[in-house]
């Protein structure tokens, strides 16, 4: 590197042209500012400003794709029942994903949580000839200068822009090992094997108090190459090869026993409010009750006649 400067509890800037793990060693983020639901509960969590601004910057402009929005996977509000679609803002991802429930999960201490995961064109091309697969909400996704990719990838060069980088980084986002990408891609690597229960994006949440039992952020980067007839090991590439690199998960598969106790407390405190108010006032009713009998029958007691002597 030409320059490299590393501030205390500050961002690193270095003048490298590009890194995958660049400014990554710092705890510092860009900043994400989100309801808190005080007002309106079912906005707890909801993304409202990335990097003190509520659009992206990154898509195309004033569009859907472009606008902040979804919940943050940290804290989602209470009442989500299984008709609800639970949109999800992923600042790695670049991009919102919408979660469909897909069934229930039993956990420790009798805990029920509803399964979100991404619909099958989730990541779906606008293009894309089966209408299964494809999901024309995705095309503001294309940006120009920057060509649409196929079902399942997300081009990621627009998110990774800098004023020294203008064309971003030749990087592309999908689910770890090509799953539910177009059949393209796999056939062009070998060693990949997509698996659902290895592979997929989900989401077990708490519908009473809109609390993650377990969430796993599943999502791969691939670098894609373009053939160069001048080096003879990459003159005989496809037109473009998307080569994947690293594949990460997030978050955890199970609440912890401490957590998994905390809740189930939290979730019997209010039905065990209510029998105790209700024995309180039964036995506020029957004191009153028997303090009333008490009375009656003292003032209806048989009284003494009192006899007054004459003279």
């Amino acid at each position: 590197f030409e320059d490299w400067e590393n501030p205390k509890g500050g961002y690193v800037n270095c003048t490298c042209t590009w890194g995958l793990f660049r400014d990554r060693n710092v705890t510092l983020r860009k900043p994400v500012r989100i309801y808190h639901g005080v007002s309106d509960p079912s906005m707890k969590g909801w993304v409202k400003e990335f990097d003190d601004s509520p659009v992206l910057n990154w898509w195309e402009k004033d569009s859907e794709c472009d606008k902040l929005g979804g919940f943050d996977g940290a804290t989602l509000p209470p009442g989500l029942d299984q008709s609800d679609t639970v949109q999800m803002f992923i600042s790695l991802m670049c991009r919102k994903l919408d979660l469909v429930f897909e069934k229930e999960v039993l956990y420790e201490n009798n805990l029920v949580a509803n399964r979100y995961v991404p619909p099958l064109n989730a990541m779906g091309s606008h293009f894309d000839s089966d209408p299964d697969r494809r999901n024309e909400k995705n095309k503001c996704y294309c940006v120009d200068g920057f060509p649409c990719m196929k079902t399942g990838l997300l081009h990621m060069g627009p998110c990774k822009r800098t004023p020294s980088l203008p064309t971003g980084a030749p990087m592309a986002l999908s689910y770890p090992h090509f799953y539910q990408a177009d059949k393209h891609y796999l056939d062009a690597v070998d060693g990949l094997s997509p698996d659902k229960e290895s592979h997929e994006f989900y989401l077990d949440l708490n519908p009473e108090l809109g609390i993650p039992l377990a969430i796993r952020p599943r999502f791969q980067l691939n670098v894609i190459i373009n053939r160069d007839e001048s080096i003879p090991i990459m003159s005989k590439f496809q037109r473009e090869l998307v080569l994947p690199f690293l594949w990460a998960q997030d978050g955890f598969d199970a609440p912890s026993p401490e957590m998994a106790s905390a809740i189930r407390t939290g979730l019997d405190i209010p039905s065990k409010g209510k029998r105790l108010v209700g024995v309180v006032l039964l036995a506020l009713g029957a004191g009153m009750l028997i303090s009333s009998l008490v009375w009656i029958l003292w003032y209806m007691r048989p009284r003494a006649s009192t006899t007054i002597p004459t003279s």
